[in-house]
């Protein structure tokens, strides 16, 4: 899997004030290694992202949120991903396993 990229952007809502809406990017590079130097080779794998075989956890700071919506050019929409608020300030989301093989875009609000 490859990094989780967040950027947070603040949006203002119908009351004028602020809210933040945070997304973050997962780009998949299962199956992918690759080392400084090395030159890509053609034509690609049959299969160049190989399914992600197990769910994927990861815990990020958030003080508050209320719905976790994710979408890939892979299925039409969006759909909704589990969470888990944290005494801490941070919640805890689960993408279930097969759910991308390339990108996945998710934005918490």
């Amino acid at each position: 899997m490859g990094n989780c990229y967040v950027s947070q952007h603040p949006k203002k809502n119908t009351q004028m004030t602020m809210i933040q809406v945070i997304f973050c990017y997962l780009p998949c590079s299962k199956g992918t290694v690759m080392k400084p130097g090395d030159k890509l080779l053609h034509p690609a794998p049959a299969t160049p992202f190989p399914p992600i075989p197990q769910d994927i956890t990861f815990t990020i700071p958030v003080p508050k949120c209320r719905e976790v919506l994710t979408y890939s050019p892979e299925f039409d929409g969006s759909k909704v991903l589990s969470f888990t608020s944290k005494a801490n300030f941070t919640i805890t989301i689960t993408v279930p396993k097969g759910l991308f093989q390339t990108y996945l875009l998710i934005r918490l609000h």
